[in-house]
Parts: C-alpha cells; structure tokens; sequence
C-alpha cells in the first residue's frame, strides 16, 4: 500500500484498531485492560505519549507499532537532539568580496568538521544491539543550510541545522556538551574561529536513550507469538528516535517496538507490505489474548 505515511506509521495504527476487533470476533474477551492509544508529536518530541502517561494511561506491557518489519523487534531506541549553528562572517556588497568573509564558505568547513566527528563517533562507540544491524549507529549531520538575503550581498551569517544522536546507555547531554566543545576547538586551527566561535543553539527535538533488558518477560512472549506466526524467531535490536523511552524512563511500562515494514520512510514512493500488517496484527491479537487472559 503506497502513500505518504502509509509505512511510518498509518500501517502501525491499522494493526492497533484491527486488534480489539479480531479478539472480539473470535469471542475473546481480555481478563485485563487493552488499551490502544493513538497519538501526535511522536516527531517532535512524544508529547502526545507522555500526556496518555501522565493521564495514568501506563500498563504492564506495552507494544508501539513503528515500523520494524515483521520479524524484527526492537527493545531499545537512540537518544537525539536538534541543533542549529550560526556561522558568523564579515558580509557586504559583493563588489568587495575579498575584503570580508563570507559565512557561507566558512560554514561548508564548519560542515566537514561535522562530517570527520561524525566518523570519529561510529569509529568510537558500541553497542550489541546496534553494532550488527546499522551502518551508520549514532548519527550526526547537517541537514539544513540557510543564509544571505540578497543575490549581491556577502550575508553576515550562515546558519547550519541538523541532529545528534546518542546510543542506548550514552546521557545525551553528555554527548552534546563534547560536540559543542569540538567546534569551539576549531579556533585552535583558524584565527577566524578564535575571534568569532561557531554559536550553538540546541532547539526542538530532545530525546533521551532508553533500553529494555532483553531478559524481560515480554520480550520472550512476543518472541515466541512471532515464531509461531513466522516459524522463526525475531531479529532483536535497537532503534532509532521515537516515543519508546517515554513508557520506559517515564511511566514504569515494558514496551517494545514491533510493526509492519516497507520502504521509503519520509519520502516519495512510501509504502507498508500488507502482509506483514496482517502478520503483525495476528502476532499482537494472540500476544494480547494471552498476555491479558480470559475473562472469567
């Protein structure tokens, strides 16, 4: 099934209406709570999961369909914070452009210094659940670049937006107080730097790390639903950014991610495999009937 969305996550939230569904269908009538939720801001932030939580929404397990494909499931996700840096220059007419500095090429500079500590972080960092599945494990990059008004003046400032993230027991606030301190550095090399330091600004999303042990019960009992459903056992990793955290750090719930997959997250030609949202649903429905019982 194409369509904006359609993989991240719409295909997810069909999984989680069809759920209560098919166990009313099959006269199944949970001894416990079911609880399916559906909400905004998982984006920017997971304000939307943390206000179900702070309501008393909480559980004794808790299955978040992101996207995962159908035999993988996640148990723990990266933390990750937005950044916008200002690259200050020396702007004017263009007609004297060798007597001031432009930002702009001092910021695609700024870009590479980016770019090298984004290799010195995959060369430096570890972690099993991470380590066999990802090329890029804890990612760091510019994403956005904007500056100059005019098409004949040298702007006085470049600005560079991106994101940092952190792996599963790394503090993100650690990790963004030793990048911050990497590009005050380069003023050791560069006089210009020295005078005029990159600025960094920490602005809009804020994500913390967070795992669940491997161990816990209910990533064994999911485990074995999607071995009976798929006829092998799941590939059991880490993910990125998303609102797993917020079950775990902050509402005292075991979560796990695990839902439909397909390609082109975020982009043109998005689509879900409709097969695995009818395995995935029948891999949570049974998860759910025997995890919560029978009604007596």
């Amino acid at each position: 099934v194409y369509g904006r969305g359609a993989v991240d996550m719409k295909g997810g939230c069909a999984v989680n209406l069809m759920v209560p569904r098919v166990l009313k269908a099959a006269g199944i009538v949970p001894g416990g709570d079911l609880i399916v939720q559906s909400v905004v801001d998982e984006e920017n932030g997971g304000n939307g999961t943390l206000s179900c939580l702070l309501r008393g929404y909480t559980a004794d397990a808790m299955v978040i369909t992101e996207p995962s494909s159908d035999i993988g499931l996640g148990i723990a996700q990266r933390g990750a914070q937005f950044f916008r840096l200002k690259i200050s220059g020396a702007g004017g007419q263009i007609e004297v452009k060798h007597d001031l500095v432009n930002p702009i090429g001092r910021a695609l500079e700024v870009y590479r210094a980016v770019e090298d500590y984004s290799l010195m972080r995959e060369s430096s960092v570890s972690h099993p659940l991470y380590d066999p599945l990802y090329k890029t494990k804890a990612p760091v990059g510019i994403c956005r670049v904007y500056g100059g008004e005019w098409p004949s003046t040298v702007p006085d400032a470049c600005f560079m937006e991106g994101s940092i993230e952190c792996m599963p027991g790394e503090d993100i606030e650690t990790v963004k107080e030793s990048f911050k301190k990497y590009l005050l550095a380069l003023g050791l090399a560069d006089p210009w730097f020295e005078k005029h330091p990159v600025e960094v600004r920490w602005f809009g999303l804020r994500l913390e790390s967070a795992e669940l042990s491997a161990a816990h019960p209910l990533v064994g009992e999911i485990s074995r639903h999607i071995e009976r459903v798929k006829g092998h056992l799941p590939i059991v990793g880490g993910g990125g950014g998303c609102d797993l955290r917020l079950p775990l750090l902050h509402g005292n719930t075991p979560a796990v991610i695990y839902g439909p997959g397909g390609e082109h997250a975020h982009g043109i030609d998005e689509y879900v495999e409709f097969e695995q949202v009818m395995s995935c649903l029948k891999v949570i429905a049974s998860l759910a009937a025997d995890w919560c019982g029978k009604a007596d």
